[in-house]
């Protein structure tokens, strides 16, 4: 199995390009657009194989690989400070879960951001 076989990728429709877009989770920064679905998944692993052998060229390190990652299954979000107390009371109100160990509430999932307190999944 060649070495960008091996990681995650994603093709779907996209209606403002009129093409399918294929993407590399483990590149965010590479994409490719072509008519059919088949070829934007060969056309996303081309480009993968060729950074990949840049990245080798210049002895550089390639990102690891999803599927060999190890998670804790702990979700952490972080919310806007001023979201917190609505956040808490809304969860609260509608008896979704108890605080601090609480899920985010559908109206505040567009403030998510670097800053203000810590959340958890319940």
């Amino acid at each position: 199995m060649n070495q960008e076989d091996k990681y995650t990728y994603r093709v779907f429709w996209s209606e403002e390009d009129g093409e399918f877009v294929g993407l590399c989770a483990e590149f965010l920064s590479l994409s490719w657009l072509a008519k059919a679905d088949v070829e934007t998944l060969g056309g996303i692993k081309k480009v993968v194989r060729g950074v990949l052998a840049d990245m080798k060229k210049n002895a550089e390190l390639t990102p690891e690989l999803l599927a060999s990652k190890k998670y804790s299954g702990a979700f952490k979000v972080r919310i806007a400070s001023r979201r917190g107390r609505p956040c808490e009371e809304d969860c609260l109100a509608t008896g979704a879960v108890r605080w601090p160990r609480r899920q985010f509430h559908p109206q505040h999932a567009e403030d998510v951001s670097s800053a203000g307190p810590r959340c958890r999944a319940a």
